[in-house]
């Protein structure tokens, strides 16, 4: 089984999540996209202590993509996607992603079995749009703004947002409050939603030293 993973990065909890995934399937082909502005706004963080370059800063590629003990079926591919609106406020960001990863990935994303989309927006949405075109079924996992912020922003956000967790195969969200959100709010069905926790590493979070903790 080939699956293909959209995500914003590829560190932290969805490399945690992506590397256990890949022991159970042939390969996983993950497309990460960066930010032109995110590696300028890096390399003026090293020699500019300015609030909003050191927020950019996190989208540069070095600190999207964490390559260490990387399973060896897990293939990174990064592409640029230059916008300057913030995420939470890009109404077409969504169809920008889709036709860049429909250029950049289609060929490697028309072989799998099934693509698995981290937060319904941006990536929910493009992914979803692909799938449909593709006959590819997508798994929506939904962390938290997507599903208890976004969609109450406006008509236009809960439409396209609803649209996207209706037309997904199954959503995976972290707690039951969300379900909740996802079945009251947003009338999806419960049959359609499985509940998986955030897990934690059990080398960095462990009884310590509160001076340890705090230096670590």
């Amino acid at each position: 089984m080939r699956v293909a993973v959209v995500a914003p990065h590829y560190a932290t909890f969805i490399k945690g999540l992506t590397d256990a995934l890949s022991h159970y399937v042939d390969s996983v082909d993950v497309f990460v996209n960066c930010n032109p502005i995110g590696d300028v706004a890096f390399t003026l963080s090293k020699h500019l202590n300015v609030p909003i370059i050191r927020h950019v800063a996190r989208f540069s590629k070095k600190l999207l993509v964490d390559l260490s003990n990387r399973p060896k079926n897990v293939n990174i591919h990064l592409f640029n996607l230059f916008y300057l609106i913030p995420v939470r406020a890009n109404l077409f960001l969504g169809k920008s992603l889709y036709r860049k990863l429909k250029k950049v990935g289609l060929e490697i994303i028309q072989k799998a079995n099934l693509i698995h989309a981290h937060f319904a927006w941006p990536h929910g949405y493009a992914t979803i749009r692909l799938g449909e075109e593709l006959g590819i079924p997508v798994v929506i996992s939904a962390h938290g703004f997507d599903v208890y912020s976004l969609p109450f922003k406006g008509k236009h956000w809960f439409n396209m947002l609803k649209k996207v967790y209706d037309c997904s195969s199954h959503i995976i969200t972290v707690s039951n409050k969300n379900k909740q959100i996802l079945i009251e709010r947003l009338g999806i069905s419960p049959s359609k939603i499985s509940v998986v926790y955030n897990g934690f590493n059990e080398e960095m979070f462990k009884p310590m030293d509160r001076k340890v903790a705090r230096d670590s």
